[in-house]
């Protein structure tokens, strides 16, 4: 009796492709890599998105504070000039009038809107240091004009550290270096 299968009992050669593990199939693979591409593709979207809507944001506040600026520079300017009278009667260190005008001059010579922040924050903390005359102090102007125009900054501040704070801005930050900053405030008048 003979079988029907002829090759039942021969020799095979084995196969020069080689075959995958049981269980994976091309298919299935091929579902792997493409959903791998998908939720790439979705977080770089998104985390581009989030960076448009971040420089929009960053360009609302650099305006907010340009609005600012001119009020802040009338206050400074009466910093200066007061500063200038209470030195003749020597009430203040040489240094801290070196300081003022160093920060002062920082101020009104850059364009550049973290920086000149920076120096109105140092202006502002020499103003509400012990070393400042209280007299000049309570003297300087505090418009409702200029606290409008710092509140306006701070809440586009505020909006930019929301968007900072979202899933997408916390991947902008691996790549990319955004300062760090603080709700802008005047020295108190005491």
């Amino acid at each position: 009796m003979s079988c029907p299968n002829p090759w039942v009992g021969k020799m095979t050669q084995p196969s020069s492709t080689p075959q995958p593990p049981p269980g994976i199939s091309g298919k299935r693979v091929t579902l792997w890599v493409i959903t791998g591409l998908v939720v790439i593709g979705v977080s770089l979207s998104y985390t581009l998105w989030t960076y448009n809507r971040l420089d929009a944001a960053r360009a609302q506040s650099a305006n907010a504070w340009r609005g600012a600026m001119e009020s802040l520079a009338e206050r400074y300017h009466a910093a200066e000039l007061g500063m200038a009278e209470s030195a003749a009667g020597s009430a203040t260190s040489e240094e801290f009038n070196q300081q003022l005008k160093s920060a002062v001059d920082t101020f009104r010579t850059t364009s550049i809107v973290n920086e000149q922040v920076s120096a109105a924050e140092r202006i502002e903390e020499l103003i509400g240091s012990g070393e400042f005359p209280s007299r000049v102090r309570q003297a300087l102007p505090r418009s409702a004009r200029l606290q409008s125009e710092l509140e306006h900054y701070n809440q586009q501040r505020r909006s930019e550290l929301r968007l900072l704070d979202s899933p997408g801005g916390k991947i902008l930050e691996v790549f990319l270096n955004f300062p760090d900053s603080q709700p802008f405030q005047l020295a108190p008048a005491k």
